[in-house]
């Protein structure tokens, strides 16, 4: 337990695991002889950009490393850094974009987790 964070979650290991499946989903697509079918599976309208580059797997890659490395900050420092990454997440094309879940929500999760923590010792404190 004395491993994990102030708020007891490892945002960072989270935010690793779901952004590593959607690496590993975009190569699938990106070596498929039928890209578009594996997308269907998630039963959402194909979108353009498929099947991705390796170039564009590797932006989404860079993205999503860079906004890990934000999210191990404290919430207030992360919130600039993943303020300032937004133009480089925008630049991705469609289909990155909807691989890669919310960084911002994710923060202001940790934000919340965190003063209810506080507030929770405080209480217990009296």
């Amino acid at each position: 337990m004395s491993a994990l964070p102030d708020d007891g979650l490892d945002w960072v290991g989270a935010w690793a695991i779901e952004v590593g499946t959607g690496e590993d989903f975009l190569q699938k697509l990106r070596t498929s002889t039928n890209p578009g079918a594996i997308w269907e599976e998630t039963v959402t309208p194909v979108p353009k950009g498929i099947p991705p580059t390796a170039l564009e797997i590797q932006a989404y890659r860079e993205y999503v490393l860079a906004a890990q490395a934000a999210l191990g900050e404290p919430p207030e420092k992360a919130k600039t850094l993943l303020h300032d990454l937004e133009p480089k997440m925008l630049a991705l094309g469609a289909v990155e974009q909807a691989l890669i879940p919310s960084p911002q929500v994710l923060n202001s999760a940790r934000t919340e987790a965190l003063t209810a923590r506080a507030e929770l010792m405080q209480a217990l404190s009296k």
